[in-house]
């Protein structure tokens, strides 16, 4: 929230102080919102699987590694492109991560029935709404939709106001922390799945080590 509210100052300050830089500086703060945004979402993952160690050591090297592919695949995939392209299209696989670890895990949560505060509840909502709106922005300007994209700059910024609202509406009092009781379903997946890897890895070294032998 903080970081929100100092950017659009400063975008401000610069739109009406040198209004030919406020193009560019707009999208650097982007690509740095966007950032911050998949730093956010991470949170959300850490926050959800609380309760379950397992799983929650998984996110803690999986999301950093989807985060450096999309950044270093981007940067040899446009290396010869003008800056401000590389930067939209930065944002726009930024966004499209962070769409889709949203809604695996409202679909984790559905489907295990993870008890989530209301607090945290308010912020996936808010969060949902203003990664919406902008890749239908993004989405617009990579298909050169003029006219949508004119009448977009208006609806976007409603999106983003509705975002900070439901962000304000509940957050303003935190919730009561949710208490987990025992092993779950996500626990008993989550052995397997370690057992299983843990059964082909050795059988793998078993295989090489056999077949390296004179």
């Amino acid at each position: 929230m903080a970081y929100v509210l100092l950017v659009s100052l400063v975008r401000f300050c610069i739109y009406v102080q040198k209004p030919q830089s406020y193009s560019s500086f707009y999208w650097y703060t982007q690509l740095a919102s966007a950032a911050i945004g998949y730093a956010v979402i991470s949170k959300f993952w850490i926050f959800t699987l609380e309760g379950y160690p397992g799983a929650r050591r998984v996110t803690y090297w999986l999301l950093p590694i989807m985060f450096l592919i999309i950044v270093w695949g981007r940067s040899l995939w446009h290396s010869g492109a003008p800056a401000r392209s590389v930067l939209v299209e930065y944002e726009r696989n930024m966004r499209e991560a962070q769409a889709i670890l949203l809604f695996v895990l409202i679909l984790v949560i559905l489907y295990y029935g993870i008890p989530v505060t209301r607090n945290l509840k308010g912020m996936l909502t808010g969060f949902a709404i203003y990664v919406s709106a902008s890749m239908t922005g993004l989405a617009m300007q990579a298909l050169g939709i003029s006219g949508h994209v004119n009448r977009w700059v208006l609806v976007q910024p409603l999106a983003y106001l509705s975002s900070l609202s439901v962000w304000c509406i509940f957050l303003w009092s935190p919730s009561q922390t949710v208490g987990f009781s025992g092993p779950s379903k996500i626990d008993n997946n989550y052995l397997q799945l370690t057992t299983t890897t843990t059964t082909v890895i050795m059988r793998l070294r078993n295989y090489l080590t056999r077949a390296m032998k004179p």
